[in-house]
């Protein structure tokens, strides 16, 4: 029920008018918003307070989301309904970010504000290393993968001394994102991990891959994730003790990625 509420009062706050005339509703991962209602429930918070820093933080992962979907490339039959809407994406993003840092100065949160500030940074550092494929190794690969996903819950485990949970939030939003970069590679879809898969994997390869080497590209992915889908049920064990609610989400998390992992090593 408060996910529910929580995801209502998010989309209430960045949903404006103008731009949901012309753009999708904001997009809120659910696995992100647990894992922050997760960690903070214990903590001596009023709840106006729990919902501004939950808020605050979604909306800045919003803010990166709707940046991310912006391309820079420009199409030759590029309409005006196209170009608007890579505009207003760009405005979107600059509006969710202003939102969340007015939200945090509203209740002098300063302090607050600068450690969301530096993890931007550093996920905007990262992202800038993946689109441009400047990345050689696949470990390197994995680490900037993290950062990207993981780096706002990590700044508020660490600002709120809740680091027991760094290990698990890290690694399982690596393997949320490892998924669905696979289910896009096999269908064929953009995907910017898979760029720089390729380009480590088949340096002299030009744009266009065979079957062969795609399916290559998809089994790496594949040990990646079993690999830290191990690493991922590895870290929830040392969550203990968490309340019976928290438990059996993540057990049921736990579960489905397991699946998902075991169903890769059949396949291989």
């Amino acid at each position: 029920m408060y996910m529910e509420e929580l995801k209502s009062l998010i989309i209430s706050k960045a949903g404006h008018p103008y731009l949901l005339h012309f753009l999708d509703k904001p997009f809120i991962d659910d696995n992100k918003l647990f894992l922050l209602v997760s960690m903070l429930e214990d903590l001596d918070l009023s709840d106006e307070e729990m919902d501004k820093f939950i808020t605050s933080t979604m909306l800045v992962q919003i803010a990166l989301d709707t940046h991310e979907l912006v391309t820079n490339t420009t199409f030759k039959n590029e309409t005006t309904s196209i170009l608007r809407t890579r505009q207003l994406s760009v405005l979107a993003g600059d509006y969710y970010s202003g939102l969340y840092y007015k939200i945090l100065s509203d209740i002098s949160q300063v302090p607050l504000i600068q450690a969301l500030a530096g993890a931007i940074k550093d996920i905007n550092e990262q992202k800038i290393k993946v689109y441009q494929s400047t990345i050689e190794d696949i470990n390197v690969l994995l680490d900037s993968i993290r950062i990207i996903e993981a780096s706002l819950l990590l700044s508020i485990a660490d600002f709120f001394n809740k680091k027991i949970w760094s290990d698990y939030v890290s690694n399982l939003l690596l393997l949320n994102r490892l998924i669905d970069e696979k289910q896009a590679i096999e269908n064929k879809n953009p995907s910017p991990i898979g760029e720089v898969l390729k380009k480590i994997l088949f340096p002299n390869v030009g744009m266009h891959l065979t079957d062969e080497q795609r399916n290559f590209i998809v089994r790496t992915l594949d040990q990646c994730i079993i690999q830290v889908n191990n690493l991922t049920e590895q870290a929830r064990k040392s969550l203990s003790p968490i309340n019976e609610q928290v438990k059996i989400r993540l057990d049921a998390i736990g579960k489905h990625n397991l699946v998902i992992a075991n169903s890769f090593v059949e396949e291989g």
